[in-house]
């Protein structure tokens, strides 16, 4: 056969790849796959033409190149025209690149700063803006609900497929899987069991306050001893020991290779195929693959203390033995994820509560005799009493939002309405909460600190639907009630024992340029003084 006539048929076989198969369904997963297979064809079709056809090598790989180049041409021509001139999105607006690709967006979040670059699109484009072939990015607030809420229809995206092999609560796609283990979950963080870890928290709390004392009003990382506090909590209540970064005074080398880890989720994110093609190589899962092997070792160490009602990971064990068998996917998975989920939000919204009382003293005065009007409590209930408290934490998390882009959501099949705008079905959604918190139209002075608003000035809060810092629905935070009673309990013993200001030459600009989306926010560094009262 004449080599245009090849060629032909190689374009043919791109154009038939498109639509018989990668215009249909998720092929995320199997990107390690098939990307071996496409090597093993080009290396087989090279071993071809030089073996059966008795080509010389160049000629060989010249043909190889031809053919090869003529089955990718036509395989991207044809997902461009249907990206841009046929895709059931096709009428919403957004960057020409975005139509066609997610890399164009990974592109433009290499810097891990996703939570901004959307925000830029919003003031470009609009409340729905197109963000890739089949993603719709929304800022209007009344598509909270729809998408989010108790009713939803929606499911999660395939975003949250890259803990697999490994299963957690909070990355299974399965609704009916996510209620079966919810339940066990929402055991853990009965008020029951919220009572027994109280007490640890403020025992770390008063950890860090000593270190603080210790510190001689020199200035701290604040950033940094914050994290030391929120994984030191959360490994305690996980495995029944923490990681000792309070006492100690310095990090943990499992919480490096989770920063390390979690900081290619921000570039990645766009592409999730591109993440389990990354982690199929094993120089790129060495780090991963380490704290895994970690977090192994403590669950076979907790499996062997005796059951205690008073330690989240007991709940999970016990429903997770049959006979005397565990089923460890669940377990790993469960605290692989959740060592994260309750570590880096807690830690960054701590930091960001400190960023505004520092650069607002009027506001810490106040919140000060708050404290002592209230005779200094430090037990959760009567601290979720106070107005003032509550303000400044949850202007905090309306400000700066743990997961600042969101969460990834995909419309059901029969298509979503939010508000009298069509959403077609089997569309990928994302509400970016940074953005959403920042509305004027849902907060008066929105781009301001002022906790008064979700107290003494109800009529600064015009749509609270776009406060969603733990997310809402069936796949709401199961842990919100123990972070709340974290920052409540660490806020109020640091602003009773402490005056706390910047360090001479911070003023917060560090903080804020430096902080990185990496699906949950990490906070760039904060020097604060704590002075001693």
């Amino acid at each position: 056969m004449a080599l245009p006539a090849q060629c032909a048929l190689s374009a043919a076989a791109g154009i038939l790849s498109h639509i018989g198969v990668f215009i249909r369904g998720e092929h995320h997963l199997r990107a390690p796959f098939l990307f071996r297979l496409y090597v093993f064809l080009a290396i087989a079709l090279l071993l071809y033409q030089s073996v059966a056809l008795s080509y010389n090598m160049k000629v060989a790989a010249y043909t190889s190149t031809l053919l090869i180049s003529s089955y990718a041409a036509a395989l991207f021509s044809s997902i461009t025209i249907y990206r841009v001139f046929f895709h059931q999105l096709r009428a919403f607006p957004g960057p020409p690149l975005a139509k066609v690709s997610k890399f164009w967006h990974m592109s433009k979040v290499l810097d891990a700063k996703q939570y901004l670059f959307l925000d830029g699109l919003r003031t470009e484009y609009g409340d729905y803006v197109r963000t890739g072939p089949n993603e719709l990015t929304i800022f209007d607030p009344k598509a909270v609900m729809p998408i989010h809420g108790p009713n939803s229809t929606c499911k999660k995206a395939e975003w949250y497929d890259n803990l697999k092999p490994l299963t957690a609560i909070n990355t299974t796609r399965s609704r009916a899987v996510h209620d079966r283990r919810r339940k066990i979950w929402d055991m853990g963080f009965s008020q029951k069991a919220l009572d027994a870890y109280e007490p640890r928290v403020l025992y770390y709390a008063e950890q860090l306050a000593t270190a603080f004392k210790a510190s001689e009003s020199k200035p701290v990382n604040a950033s940094a001893w914050f994290a030391y506090l929120t994984f030191d909590i959360m490994s305690d209540l996980l495995f029944g020991k923490p990681f000792h970064m309070v006492r100690d005074g310095k990090s943990h080398h499992v919480r490096d290779l989770l920063t390390k880890g979690i900081m290619v989720l921000g570039p990645l994110t766009p592409v999730p195929w591109l993440f389990h093609l990354a982690g199929s190589l094993p120089r790129m899962t060495k780090d991963w693959l380490a704290y895994r092997a970690w977090v192994l070792e403590q669950l076979k160490e907790r499996m062997q203390m005796e059951t205690e009602k008073s330690n989240v990971m007991s709940w999970l064990i016990q429903a997770s033995q049959e006979g005397d068998k565990w089923d460890m996917s669940w377990l790993e998975g469960d605290a692989v994820s959740m060592i994260v989920a309750g570590g880096e939000p807690g830690a960054s919204t701590l930091v960001f509560l400190f960023y505004y009382l520092a650069k607002f003293p009027e506001k810490q005065t106040k919140l000060r005799l708050e404290l002592e009007a209230a005779s200094f409590p430090t037990n959760a209930r009567a601290l979720q009493s106070l107005p003032f408290l509550n303000g400044c934490i949850y202007e905090a998390l309306r400000l700066h939002p743990p997961l600042p882009s969101g969460y990834l959501r995909v419309t059901p099949s029969e298509g979503l309405n939010v508000d009298g705008k069509w959403i077609p079905g089997g569309s990928t959604v994302l509400t970016p909460a940074y953005s959403l918190g920042r509305l004027e139209s849902c907060f008066e002075d929105a781009q301001q600190y002022v906790p008064e608003r979700w107290n003494e000035r109800p009529e600064m809060l015009k749509d609270k639907d776009a406060w969603i810092p733990f997310n809402i629905g069936r796949y709401g935070c199961v842990g919100r009630s123990l972070g709340l009673i974290e920052l409540r309990i660490v806020t109020a013993i640091l602003v009773a024992n402490f005056d706390v200001g910047f360090a001479p030459g911070d003023d917060g600009t560090e903080l804020l340029e430096n902080t990185r989306d990496a699906f949950a926010s990490v906070p760039g560094k904060l020097e604060l003084i704590f002075r001693k009262r």
